[in-house]
């Protein structure tokens, strides 16, 4: 793979990250889970997809596999993934709490 990053999609709505984390860590342990979040709604809601970063590369593979094969699922929806290509979030991306992301990565 060469990356310890994965985009996750079809996330539930309700989801958050405890949860993704959960279903991610049987591949590996996890480093960080950042899910999108819709700022112009209200109250905020979730996007449906986020990115989890492993603490090594193969766990990405072997997430990516299970994803492929059909059995990676949270809460009844199929899990769609794909290997993040850049190393960091985009300068607009936004924590579940509404915070930019490069405000949250530094503390």
């Amino acid at each position: 793979v060469g990356c310890s990053t994965i985009f996750v999609k079809n996330l539930p709505y309700s989801c958050d990250e405890d949860a993704i984390r959960q279903v991610m860590t049987k591949f590996g342990a996890v480093r960080d889970v950042r899910l999108a979040v819709d700022t112009s709604a209200n109250p905020p809601r979730l996007k449906g997809f986020g990115y989890v970063h492993f603490d090594n590369q193969s766990s990405p593979f072997k997430a990516a596999q299970a994803a492929f094969a059909g059995s990676l699922a949270l809460s009844g929806r199929q899990l769609c993934v794909d290997y993040e290509v850049s190393a960091k979030p985009k300068g607009s991306f936004r924590r579940v709490d509404g915070k930019l992301w490069e405000e949250t990565a530094t503390k």
